[in-house]
């Protein structure tokens, strides 16, 4: 599942912000290569309602490929995005297990980081793997907050961050790989 729901660049652009060029290229066009690249059986991303602009550079970009797309109404958040995926996530539950959701404005985003989190994923035997990175300036992005133990404990935006938090290097890389039975467990109670 591809997140491609949000907002515009800035207030003044209409160009959603997936649609940015990152070295030639919209944003969303390095996640999707990325994915394919991973060899990912079904891909979809998550739209904007309404939304042409996306669509139409996901079909010219990957012609006659599986990936597909879902609208979000309205932009109500990351779980609300994943929520108008689930029946996606409902037939990679019946066939597959897991699913991969990425920000779609990630580009640097590789087939060999989805891989490997994949198989951390598997021999870990977790429900969840977060993909994360080691910033020397994380300005700007969610910290990873880990309990004692090392296990990821929370993921704290830049704006609701206090200093202690704002001092980790650790970020929220926007790669999620989920054991699908479980997301469907929790995604209806998230709020």
């Amino acid at each position: 599942i591809i997140m491609a729901g949000g907002t515009a660049i800035n207030p003044n652009s209409t160009t959603p912000r997936v649609m940015a060029s990152v070295m030639g290229k919209p944003m969303i066009g390095r996640v999707t290569d990325a994915a394919v690249a991973a060899k990912l059986l079904h891909i979809i991303a998550v739209v904007p309602d309404n939304d042409t602009t996306i669509k139409e550079y996901l079909m010219k970009e990957h012609p006659g490929s599986f990936i597909s797309a879902v609208e979000q109404e309205k932009p109500l958040g990351t779980a609300h995005a994943v929520m108008q995926a689930e029946r996606f996530i409902r037939s990679c539950a019946e066939h597959h297990g897991n699913v991969l959701i990425l920000n779609g404005d990630t580009p640097f985003m590789d087939a060999n980081t989805i891989c490997s989190a994949y198989a951390h994923h598997i021999n870990a035997r977790n429900d969840l793997t977060v993909v994360t990175a080691i910033l020397d300036k994380p300005f700007g992005y969610g910290r990873i907050v880990r309990d004692e133990n090392g296990n990821v404990k929370a993921i704290v935006e830049q704006k609701d961050a206090d200093e202690k938090t704002l001092k980790i290097d650790e970020v929220n890389s926007g790669g999620f790989w989920f054991e699908t039975e479980m997301l469907l467990s929790v995604l209806d109670k998230i709020k």
